[in-house]
């Protein structure tokens, strides 16, 4: 019974990772900053949640999602067992670096299959980025509050997935 906990928790584990690089990937915007933040006047916001959920029907958001899963799942045992600093995948060098290290506990068959993996997940990322210029400039000004209100399409899509 142990061993069905920890596989459990292992799953709901990986899926919050899954969740996280997701939506750090395409929530550039500083949160951090946010106490210094005067944020978006009402109408800035609902242009932002608009041009959001217009963003989520794009070709470059779903391939970008895709692309995130399919380095979610080949990197998932690595992620689940190491101590991953999450955060820092999204710079492409810490990224590289972190999974040549640590390429036999992927599922990438080489460093070059992973650089490559990674290099086309940075670049259909910069891709949804470009296309959506004044999104990320919105969000780059938004508080957090702010930030998850125009997030909304998202984290509704999360929880279905999770079954809530």
């Amino acid at each position: 019974m142990v061993v069905c906990h920890h596989v459990n928790f292992n799953i709901m584990k990986f899926k919050f990772l899954i969740i996280f690089l997701s939506f750090s990937y395409l929530c550039k915007a500083q949160i951090t900053d946010s106490k210094n933040k005067i944020g978006l006047t009402k109408e800035e916001l609902a242009i932002a949640c608009d041009e959001y959920k217009k963003m989520t029907e794009t070709t470059s958001y779903l391939e970008s999602e895709k692309k995130i899963r399919a380095f979610a799942e080949k990197t998932k045992e690595l992620l689940i067992i190491e101590r991953v600093p999450i955060d820092s995948l999204k710079n492409r060098n810490i990224a590289l670096k972190f999974i040549s290290k640590n390429i036999n506990k992927t599922k990438f068959k080489s460093i070059t299959e992973a650089e490559i993996f990674i290099n086309e997940m940075f670049l259909i990322s910069e891709k949804r980025e470009k296309e959506n210029q004044h999104l990320y400039e919105l969000m780059s000004r938004a508080t957090a509050e702010q930030i998850r209100q125009i997030s909304q399409p998202f984290f509704k899509k999360v929880k279905s997935e999770l079954g809530g």
